[in-house]
């Protein structure tokens, strides 16, 4: 079953139980019950393929965004912080090994976070203001989540903690509207 069809179902379903409860409290809802026909609930829904090109394209954009932003904020603003943090926890500082697989992580970040946009965009609708939600829910699963565990371990100062989760809001709010920029549907 497509997600195509699997809404569709959803509104039938929807618009179902809307017309049974006006039927059944129709003593209470009077006259100003409205119905709606099951058959408007089918042209509601759109087919709407994700373009896999762009999505590349623009998550390979939003990626970069992040690397540079991350390289900024570790490599330049907290280096000397985040080196004495890796000292107290008996961690080696990060080599060209690490590096590279960060700017790996970050290159596919901005991949699922623009696939995330074009696989939403049909239920939200297009352009950069309705899609708070989604650069909300990305921030808090990539950042809130992951830097509230290494602060609940104390694996890192607070404060570095603090700086970093705030950072990658602002990080992630510009590489997300430019890779959904950069997005456009097939």
């Amino acid at each position: 079953m497509t997600l195509a069809s699997l809404l569709v179902l959803a509104s039938v379903l929807q618009r179902l139980e809307a017309l049974w409860l006006c039927k059944t409290f129709a003593a209470l809802s009077g006259p100003g019950c409205i119905t709606v026909s099951i058959r408007a609930a089918k042209t509601e829904v759109t087919d709407e393929r994700i373009n896999f090109g762009r999505v590349i394209g623009g998550g390979l954009l939003a990626g970069l965004i992040i690397n540079i932003s991350e390289f900024i904020l570790n490599g330049v603003l907290l280096a000397q912080q985040m080196e004495a943090a890796m000292r107290s926890l008996n961690r080696p500082p990060v080599d060209n090994q690490m590096i590279v697989w960060f700017v790996v992580l970050g290159l596919l970040f901005g991949i699922v976070t623009v696939w995330l946009y074009a696989a939403i965009r049909p239920r939200l609708g297009p352009g950069v203001e309705r899609q708070s939600a989604r650069r909300l829910t990305v921030w808090f699963l990539a950042y809130v989540y992951s830097d509230a565990a290494m602060g609940g371990h104390a694996a890192l100062p607070r404060r570095l903690i603090l700086v970093t989760t705030i950072w990658g809001l602002f990080e992630i709010v510009i590489a997300a509207v430019a890779g959904a920029w950069l997005y456009s549907e097939a």
